[in-house]
C-alpha cells in the first residue's frame, strides 16, 4: 500500500512538472508570436492592456486565491461527509461565482458604451479589446474552481495543462495572423483575442467534462451553506494578496496609456 501511494504521488508530481514546463515553453513561443505579429504598434499596447484587465480579476477570483480557499473545504467535505455534499458545495460556489462575473462584465460593458465617445483613440482600442475578452474572465474563474475539485479527487494532469491550452490557442491564432495580416493592425489583435477566448473555452470545457466523468452534474443552487461562509473567510485575504502584482501591472498600463 505504501509503495502504491508513493508511486501515485510520484506520478502526480511528474505530470504537474511536465505540464508546468510545457506551459512555460508554450508561453515563450506565445510571446514571440504575439510580438512578431503586433510589434510595437498601438495595437500591441492595446492588446497587452486588454489581457491585463481579465488577469487582474482572474487572480482575485480564480486561480491561486480561489483554489487555496476552496480545495481544503472541498477535500474536507469529501473526507468527512460524502462526494454528493462536496459536489453540492461546488455547485453553490459556481452559481455565485458565475453571477458575480456576469455582473462585473455587464458593468464594464455598460461603462464602455456610455464613455466610448469621450475616449482617446488609444483608450478606445484598449477598452474595446477588453470588452471582447470579457468572456475569458468567466472561463478562467469557473475553470479554476472545477480544477480545484479535480485536484481534490486526485486528478492533476489536465488541470496543470490549463495554461498550456491557452498558450497553444494563442500561438495557433497568432500564426494564422502572421499568414493573413503580416503587417499587424486591428485584424491581428482581434485574431489574438479569438485565441484567448478559444483557449479560455478549452480551459473550462475539458475540466468540466472530466469532472462530469467523476459523477458531478452542474445545476444552479442559490441555497445558503456554512461551507461557503467558511470559504469566504479564507478567500478574501488570499484574493487581496494574489491581486497585488496584477494591480501594480494594471496601474502601470494605465499610466503608460496616459503618456504621449
Amino acid at each position: 500500500m505504501g509503495r502504491s501511494n508513493s508511486a501515485s504521488y510520484d506520478g502526480a508530481v511528474a505530470s504537474v512538472a511536465f505540464a508546468t514546463a510545457l506551459s512555460r515553453v508554450a508561453g515563450f513561443f506565445r510571446d514571440s508570436v504575439m510580438f512578431a505579429l503586433l510589434g510595437m504598434s498601438p495595437w500591441s499596447g492595446a492588446f497587452l492592456f486588454a489581457f491585463t484587465v481579465p488577469n487582474l480579476f482572474r487572480r482575485m477570483l480564480g486561480e491561486g486565491a480561489l483554489s487555496s480557499a476552496m480545495i481544503p473545504i472541498f477535500t474536507e467535505t469529501l473526507e468527512t461527509r460524502s462526494r454528493e455534499d462536496a459536489f453540492a458545495f461546488l455547485n453553490r460556489l459556481l452559481t455565485r461565482l458565475g453571477a458575480l462575473i456576469f455582473v462585473l462584465c455587464a458593468v464594464f460593458l455598460l461603462l464602455f458604451v456610455i464613455m466610448h465617445k469621450a475616449l482617446s483613440p488609444s483608450w478606445l482600442r484598449a477598452l474595446a479589446l477588453s470588452a471582447i475578452l470579457c468572456p475569458y474572465l468567466a472561463f478562467a474563474c469557473l475553470s479554476a474552481a472545477i480544477c480545484g475539485a479535480l485536484n481534490s479527487l486526485g486528478s492533476f494532469g489536465l488541470p496543470a495543462l490549463n495554461a498550456a491550452l491557452l498558450n497553444g490557442a494563442m500561438i495557433v491564432f497568432g500564426v494564422v495572423g502572421l499568414l493573413l495580416c503580416p503587417s499587424g493592425g486591428a485584424t491581428a489583435a482581434l485574431l489574438l483575442c479569438g485565441g484567448v477566448l478559444l483557449g479560455g473555452l478549452c480551459q473550462l470545457a475539458l475540466p468540466f467534462w472530466l469532472l462530469m466523468r467523476s459523477g458531478w452534474r452542474f445545476h444552479f443552487d442559490w441555497s445558503s451553506s456554512q461551507l461557503l461562509a467558511k470559504m469566504m473567510a479564507l478567500l478574501i485575504p488570499a484574493a487581496v494578496g494574489a491581486a497585488m502584482v496584477q494591480i501594480n501591472a494594471t496601474l502601470s498600463r494605465i499610466l503608460a496609456f496616459w503618456l504621449t
